[in-house]
């Protein structure tokens, strides 16, 4: 059996698709989990208050894939499930389609509104740029300012992402590691606790390539 490769999207993808005219407007973003897209949700009604629906699909979680599916008021399987349908052909996972419609009137019937959020979602999906996911190990580092180079010249040997940083009387990053390196930069860290450096494990994320 080869390899599976797990997909997402670099960037958000908007786009819009009209049908007797009832607008709607696709928008596909990465995501980081129920929060992120709680949050995402939240941004999108508060932009579109007057829009008829906000539906949408998502697909999270790569280890144990989580699929749910809205129809925010439409016919039961006439919205959220063409949404999720679109992200399913196009393999994608860690991202969050919303369709805002806009009624235009005329009713479309329910493969009429099949057709209509299936489109938006697809030309969302075939717009976008996809990335490749890769499983990273996630963690906080505190560390006096001195320690500053030797942090430093451990993000550039193993490649580190780093993000979160707070400045107070010590430094505080998060950072994510490639699994491979990870317990390394595990027990080196831990080495050096007599410096002041602590690290603190967050858990098994997912960066994008």
């Amino acid at each position: 059996m080869g390899l599976t490769i797990l997909k997402t999207i670099i960037q958000p993808v908007t786009d819009t698709y009209s049908e007797q005219g009832s607008k709607f407007i696709g928008f596909l973003s990465p995501t980081g989990g129920q929060k992120d897209i709680d949050k995402q949700l939240a941004a999108l009604k508060e932009q579109y208050p007057d829009a008829t629906h906000h539906c949408y699909a998502y697909r999270i979680n790569p280890e144990n894939l989580q699929e749910y599916a809205q129809d925010d008021g439409e016919p039961s399987g006439s919205a959220g499930l063409p949404i999720l349908n679109a992200l399913k052909s196009a393999e994608l996972t860690n991202v969050l389609l919303v369709v805002v419609r806009y009624f235009g009137g005329t009713k479309l019937g329910k493969s009429g509104l099949i057709s209509a959020y299936r489109a938006t979602a697809e030309m969302c999906t075939e717009k976008a740029v996809a990335g490749e996911l890769f499983a990273v190990r996630r963690f906080r580092l505190v560390y006096p300012y001195p320690e500053q180079k030797r942090i430093d010249q451990l993000i550039h040997i193993y490649n580190l992402t780093v993000f979160d940083e707070t400045y107070t009387d010590v430094v505080e990053i998060t950072v994510d590691c490639e699994n491979s390196h990870a317990p390394d930069l595990k027990n080196k860290l831990e080495a050096q606790a007599h410096l002041g450096i602590k690290i603190e494990y967050l858990g098994k994320f997912y960066g994008v390539n």
